[in-house]
């Protein structure tokens, strides 16, 4: 089960979701109920949220574990430029604390629970795992790059599904 079908499962109360859907601001009916013709238009806008919603999920998962792989690079990087490298990622992983509960926040303003849990995280992220060893710097700093150009990818891809809304 996906990230997102977790989500939408179930609710804090542990309550199941039923017949989760787009709601037509102040009517309070789901899209399900929306006359036929607007049907389609309602359906691809679903699509466009479980798209958007997936990948938010996914950007959340990736944050977390770059917050995590940058916390790791923090406490135990080592050499010459440790000062330098240790406060640089000490400043990284809480600027990255902060854009994590934002992007949980977006997630519950779509009215879908944010995951959570460090099992589902690392099973949502598509970020590896650096081994607890002792690292050069530099393979600290490289294992990092590429951990944000793999957020920043995820991130970007949110944009897909909206692109032809916005034309």
């Amino acid at each position: 089960m996906s990230p997102f079908e977790q989500s939408q499962r179930v609710l804090p109360c542990g309550k199941e979701r039923k017949n989760v859907g787009l709601r037509k601001p102040g009517s309070g009916r789901s899209v399900k109920s929306r006359p036929n013709h607007d049907e389609h238009k309602y359906s691809d806008q679903a699509q466009i949220q479980h798209a958007v919603i997936e990948g938010l999920q996914t950007v959340l998962a990736d944050s977390y574990a770059l917050m995590a792989q940058t916390h790791l690079a923090h406490w135990n990087v080592e050499g010459p430029n440790f000062f330098q490298l240790h406060t640089a990622f000490q400043k990284q992983y809480e600027e990255l604390f902060g854009a994590i509960d934002e992007i949980a926040e977006r997630l519950r303003a779509l009215d879908v629970l944010a995951i959570g849990g460090l099992k589902t995280l690392a099973k949502g992220s598509r970020i590896e795992e650096l081994a607890v060893e002792t690292t050069p710097a530099k393979d600290f700093v490289a294992h990092l790059v590429e951990s944000n150009e793999i957020l920043l990818g995820n991130a970007h891809a949110l944009r897909r599904p909206l692109v032809p809304q916005m034309t």
